[in-house]
């Protein structure tokens, strides 16, 4: 049995660039007292291994 080293080693190189989180097309609405409210328009989000991310709003902007 012989093992392609070369297609091993880029398999795994791909692995580790591979996205941790991937998320496409985005476009969240919310109900508001006068109206809905979008949030998000066609947004597109991917995460790497080792990139930080943080989501920040006012506390109000997590009441329902």
């Amino acid at each position: 049995m012989s093992v392609d080293r070369e297609h091993t080693q880029g398999a795994a190189a791909a692995a580790a660039n591979a996205p941790i989180i991937s998320a496409r097309k985005l476009d969240p609405t919310f109900r508001a007292n006068n109206g809905p409210v979008e949030a998000l328009s066609d947004v597109n989000l991917q995460t790497n291994k080792g990139d930080f991310v943080s989501f920040i709003g006012s506390p109000e902007s997590t009441r329902q």
